[in-house]
């Protein structure tokens, strides 16, 4: 039986576009709100690019999101991925990279946390 795969970025694009989708917010409004195009807006919710840490930032803040809330999500759904037996593999190197992953995020969590507080 083959393993069912799925990427960080494919995680991450579908919670955008989702939380997106919660504000109401058409996806050629939010492109624009994070200075990118439609396509290429288009191709981060669908898992194929991601965004750095600047945009994330950006994103969240457009949704009236905390940025921790979206890194929750993708280690939540991850979580969840894991229970149905579907691998979730780094889009770059196609591996699973979970516990790097996490680390970064926690330390991502950990950054945004202190610059907040200035």
């Amino acid at each position: 039986m083959a393993t069912k795969t799925t990427s960080y970025a494919a995680i991450l694009g579908q919670i955008l576009q989702a939380r997106r989708k919660e504000r109401g917010l058409e996806q050629k409004v939010f492109a624009e709100l994070l200075h990118i195009s439609q396509a290429t807006l288009s191709r981060i919710e669908n898992g194929q690019l991601t965004l750095s840490v600047p945009q994330l930032i950006q994103a969240a803040e457009v949704l009236e999101i905390n940025p921790n809330d979206i890194m929750k999500d993708i280690a939540d759904i991850t979580q969840h991925l894991r229970q149905e037996n579907v691998a979730v593999l780094d889009k770059d190197t196609g591996k699973d990279n979970t516990k790097t992953f996490l680390a970064g995020a926690a330390l991502g969590a950990l950054l945004l946390l202190l610059l907040s507080r200035k």
